[in-house]
Formats: structure tokens, C-alpha cells, sequence
């Protein structure tokens, strides 16, 4: 049952994953990122300030979208796989988790905004990607003098 019987015709098969001609591939890129960059910009409102009487909240301010990079500024980015050692809440921070993590070449500490998605204990032995170049930042939730 479920199996087809020897010397059933089967129909004409298909590649799964076709070729594509470079070519062909780089003409629709380009044409999507000449659309993207065409495409008009979402009409806002502009804001009004609300009164208690009216009753409605002020309407948000629209975010810009984020600045995108270039390759370069990709190719700087220097990842590694490291495995978490220990994992802690910090005091007085609902977001914020206290992690060290074992690089392989050192032991970094590093305060991840996780803490809502994840419980400490469950993330021990766990391997995450770090970005090992990236400036330092203070995490003045770690550092009560800062």
C-alpha cells in the first residue's frame, strides 16, 4: 500500500532547484533594487498633538528605516562560535541577561537583551555566534557606579 507498482510510468520530471542564467539573474536584482529604490516613500500623516478631551494618544513618529551597509562594512565583521558558560539575571534590568562565553582564544563576558525569551539556566552549553570586533559597550544595568 502507498507503493507504486513496478513499471508504472511516471510522469516527466522537473529539476528541483532549475539553473539559473547569471545574466538573466543579475538583470532582475538590478530591476528590484532600481523598483525598492523608485517605490514611493509611505505617505504620514502629519502629527497632531491629542488633548485629554479628544480622547486618542499623540500618533507615534515614523521610524526611519535602517541605514544598509556595503559589503565592505560587512566583510569587517569578525564572528565566532562560542559556548556559554554561565548565564545570569541582572539586578534591577527585566531585559537584560549576564552571559560568559567561551570563544575558544578567551572568556568574554557579554550582557545580552534576551532575558525575555530565554531562562539562564536553559542557555548553559548552548553555542551562539559573538561578533568578536565589535566595540565595547557599558551596560550600566551590570555596573551599579556607572
Amino acid at each position: 500500500m502507498g507503493q507504486l507498482a513496478p513499471g508504472t510510468p511516471l510522469g516527466k520530471s522537473q529539476a528541483l532547484f532549475p539553473r539559473i542564467e547569471k545574466a538573466e539573474a543579475i538583470e532582475r536584482m538590478e530591476a528590484m533594487e532600481k523598483d525598492a529604490q523608485n517605490a514611493p516613500s509611505p505617505v504620514t500623516a502629519p502629527a497632531t498633538p491629542s488633548t485629554p478631551a479628544a480622547g486618542g494618544a499623540a500618533a507615534a513618529a515614523p521610524q526611519a528605516a535602517p541605514e544598509k551597509i556595503g559589503i565592505e562594512d560587512f566583510a569587517k565583521v569578525e564572528m565566532r562560535v562560542g559556548q556559554i558558560k554561565t548565564a545570569e539575571r541582572i539586578v534591577g534590568a527585566d531585559k537584560l541577561l549576564k552571559l560568559t562565553v567561551d570563544i575558544g582564544t578567551e572568556i568574554r563576558q557579554i550582557c545580552a537583551g534576551i532575558a525575555q525569551f530565554y531562562e539562564p539556566e536553559k542557555l548553559i552549553g548552548r553555542k551562539v555566534a559573538v561578533v568578536v570586533n565589535l566595540a565595547r559597550a557599558n551596560c550600566a544595568a551590570s555596573n551599579p557606579t556607572a
